[in-house]
């Protein structure tokens, strides 16, 4: 059976173990650190053992790092358009190992040009955005 449920991924509304399988995109690039680390506690919390999860985090690599307000280490927020204000957190391979790693198995990560997948709804013209797409398995 599938749920498809729209919440804060740092507050989902299911119990501890329970889910089987959890896709999150375009969440874990928007935020800090500290939101990052939040949101990948609870996805730790309500994944249950041998769960797949598929997360996308934004490369280091788009061409939007380092430009913008600085929010902290390697998080920017633009300062025009749609999304104005709002902080993007970008990470290198090593980070997504290093914050994975303690409580899931990486099964895949690969950093790709995203200009030509992302659609119009997320970015009007897309150009030089790079993300990781990862995939990785929940252990107890």
């Amino acid at each position: 059976m599938v749920y498809i449920t729209e919440s804060s991924s740092a507050s989902l509304p299911w119990e501890t173990a329970s889910v089987g399988r959890l896709l999150s995109t375009h969440t874990l690039q928007h935020g800090t650190w500290a939101t990052l680390r939040a949101h990948l506690a609870e996805f730790t919390r309500v994944c249950a053992n041998e769960a797949i999860i598929a997360l996308v985090f934004a490369s280091t690599r788009d061409a939007r790092f380092a430009r913008g307000r600085y929010c902290g280490p390697q998080c920017y927020a633009p300062t025009g358009g749609e999304e104005q204000g709002v902080p993007h957190l970008y990470v290198t391979e090593p980070q997504i190992r290093e914050h994975l790693t303690p409580h899931f198995d990486i099964e895949a990560i690969e950093e790709i040009n995203a200009d030509q997948i992302v659609g119009t709804w997320a970015h009007a013209q897309p150009s030089g955005l790079w993300h990781y797409f990862v995939t990785a398995i929940r252990r107890r």
